[in-house]
């Protein structure tokens, strides 16, 4: 129970009070009851749990590979930690449940270890998972869930070759290669960068002029060279026959290609608006036609993996209902969460749509393709002398979320023969 979470105007309230109320309840229902509650920003108030007794709070450090308020620097410190009370040492990952590859390696082993030798987190009783979303870089997941049982440091370089053995039941010096190249670069995001979650598929932004992030509070910088994904990309492939029918394997292509294409979609992008901001007509048509058709192959690819699809989603929203009616509902809650988050209110002024943005098989050729298809279109009408049209999103966005047209959940095409093609379409041999 997390009272005054992300409460900034919290007024006159005695958070000793509160604290001790609260603590008063729960005893009263069971005198040995526990109150768990989130380390984040600026929760647990220290007035608040200040005069509770050792042993009856359990505070999580939400994001400790990231921003521990447990004692160590960071964005979040609190200088004496949570004093007496016990903690968990929680990795937070994901936000929104957003596809991207993603991790802090380096920072989560660093952080992990200071919490075993600090005393200002003597009090540590554990780790926590604490993401909003779990399906998603597996090896981040591996990596923390191992940490507690190891007595000796872990080396990042031997772990990971350790790790894609026993993930593809083979070592192979190829797969090593890729998967230490990803470790040095976008799965280290270094101490500094705050940013929540992975680096956002330009695809899925509401277009502007000037997109970078996705959601709002993304605080997304760039960390890691576009490069070093195609060419992780390029090594994965070249093992590819070699691995057909290994489920993790083919897993991960389409996962490291899928990350690999979104990064050259953020390079075209910018090479589209710089061709506009040049008034270059010619180039502009190339490069904005290249985006358009990086979304569709990025679509083809994902179209090849069950967890990539949008009808995954869907069809799981639909079989909760047990009536037809429940079952609309559902699939609408499914749609507005992943898009609008809500009405207009909720998506502009509340500026959280595209909070849990997913780039999925289905949504990117019927939703994220047609925003940019209608933005592109706008930009190019200004080199033909016509006025700026300012483009109501929400307008285009809404009927998608009432829709009801079917998405399949079934995986379609050969996933290695799609990768190589569309690896090749799109980088080149």
């Amino acid at each position: 129970m997390d009272p005054f979470h992300e409460s900034k105007t919290v007024g006159k309230v005695d958070f000793d009070a509160a604290g001790k109320a609260i603590m008063k309840a729960m005893k009263k229902v069971n005198p040995n009851a526990v109150w768990v509650l989130q380390g984040w920003s600026e929760n647990p108030r220290d007035e608040m749990i200040n005069n509770l007794k050792k042993g009856d709070l359990l505070i999580l450090d939400l994001f400790s590979e990231c921003r521990p308020m447990w004692g160590i620097e960071s964005l979040w410190q609190r200088e004496k930690g949570y004093g007496k009370h016990d903690w968990l040492f929680c990795m937070l990952e994901n936000f929104g449940a957003n596809v991207g590859l993603h991790g802090r390696m380096d920072q989560l082993l660093s952080n992990f270890y200071q919490a075993k030798t600090n005393p200002i987190g003597s009090e540590v009783k554990g780790i926590g998972l604490t993401m909003e979303g779990i399906e998603n870089n597996p090896i981040m997941y591996e990596l923390m869930s191992e940490l507690p049982w190891r007595d000796e440091e872990v080396k990042k370089e031997e772990w990971i070759n350790n790790y894609t053995s026993a993930r593809y039941g083979a070592n192979d010096e190829t797969i090593n290669k890729a998967w230490q190249l990803l470790g040095k670069t976008i799965y280290n995001c270094p101490r500094g960068n705050n940013q929540q979650g992975p680096h956002e598929s330009i695809f899925c932004g509401r277009p502007s002029l000037n997109n970078f992030q996705v959601s709002s509070w993304s605080k997304m910088k760039n960390y890691y060279d576009p490069k070093s994904t195609e060419e992780a990309a390029r090594i994965f492939i070249s093992v590819a026959d070699k691995f057909r029918g290994n489920n993790n394997y083919e897993y991960d292509l389409i996962d490291i290609l899928r990350q690999a294409i979104s990064d050259r979609g953020r390079v075209v992008y910018n090479h589209t608006i710089a061709d506009f901001n040049s008034f270059d007509k010619s180039s502009f048509e190339k490069d904005s036609k290249e985006f358009l058709n990086l979304i569709l192959l990025q679509d083809k690819l994902l179209g090849t993996r069950r967890e990539f699809r949008l009808g995954s989603w869907i069809e799981k929203a639909r079989r909760l209902g047990n009536t037809a009616e429940e079952k609309d509902l559902y699939e609408w809650n499914a749609r507005v969460q992943i898009t609008t988050w809500g009405n207009r209110e909720c998506a502009d002024a509340g500026k959280l749509r595209d909070y849990a943005h997913k780039e999925w098989n289905g949504i990117l050729k019927d939703f994220y393709y047609k925003r940019w298809e209608a933005y592109w279109k706008t930009l190019q009408d200004q080199f033909d002398g016509k006025p700026e049209v300012i483009i109501d999103f929400y307008a285009m966005e809404e009927p998608w979320t009432l829709a009801k047209n079917e998405y399949s959940s079934k995986p379609e095409g050969d996933l290695i023969n799609t990768a190589k093609e569309i690896f090749s379409e799109v980088f080149g041999k």
